[in-house]
């Protein structure tokens, strides 16, 4: 079976909510990204089985089909990437 890869921009509450309800479903393949380690870490507890990707340029490069971007502001310190501000 073919598994849609979904990534996560932002592991703040917001972006845990998404990851959880996505992890729900067993044909998705899940990662997260954040430039800080210890909301991957809180990702990573929630939902085990998640890819942790600290750097845009991986997080882009995992290749997801669907990028859900849960960041209330986008700088290169909380991206890792200067692409938005």
């Amino acid at each position: 079976m073919n598994r849609s890869r979904f990534l996560v921009v932002g592991a703040g509450s917001i972006g845990r909510r998404h990851l959880q309800v996505l992890a729900e479903r067993a044909d998705l393949d899940l990662a997260i990204h954040d430039a800080w380690p210890e909301a991957l870490s809180g990702a990573r507890q929630l939902v085990p089985t998640v890819t942790a990707l600290d750097s845009l340029a991986s997080a882009l490069a995992w290749r997801p089909l669907i990028v859900i971007i849960s960041k209330t502001r986008f700088d290169s310190k909380t991206t890792g990437f200067g692409l938005f501000g």
